[in-house]
């Protein structure tokens, strides 16, 4: 009876312990949706938990004015290679089977929630903290430029 007690427990802290980092996650993914929401007055479409052919869902998809479509993994510390992976292939499927919402192609990004400063492409993946999530992506689709190259701009005239 105690080693079926012993077993029961660990079994119900892993379960906690899943719950708790789902619970997180769900947070994680909200903020992204709210920082999302400014491009949508903008004329961006937005779509969020968006099933796909993988494994799971695409945590949220913007779709540029400009035909651009973002497949955007939600990760509220760390990731790994197999996100980046993932992430990639997430906007390979929906460049594949949601052509009319990315006329101009689909770019994959990994939104860090809790880093803060971080713009980069690495393998070909967006990685951005919150932060700059939204001024990454307009400069991305082509809807505005980047206030260095602005400045850059302005000294050659």
């Amino acid at each position: 009876m105690l080693l079926a007690a012993v077993a029961l427990g660990s079994y119900a802290r892993r379960w906690q312990r899943l719950a708790a980092r789902s619970r997180i996650g769900a947070r994680s993914e909200n903020e992204v949706r709210h920082a999302l929401a400014v491009l949508g007055a903008e004329g961006w479409q937005l779509r969020h938990s968006l099933a796909y052919g993988g494994s799971g869902d695409i945590d949220s998809v913007a779709i540029a004015p400009t035909g651009i479509a973002f497949t955007i993994e939600t990760k509220t510390k760390t990731f790994d290679r197999r996100h980046l992976d993932a992430v990639r292939g997430m906007a390979v499927w929906l460049h594949l089977c949601r052509r009319r919402w990315c006329r101009r192609g689909a770019f994959p990004v990994l939104c860090v929630v809790c880093a803060r400063a971080v713009e980069r492409i690495d393998d070909g993946v967006l990685i951005v903290s919150l932060d700059r999530l939204v001024v990454a992506l307009r400069t991305t689709a082509g809807t505005t430029q980047r206030p260095g190259f602005i400045a850059a701009e302005a000294s050659r005239r």
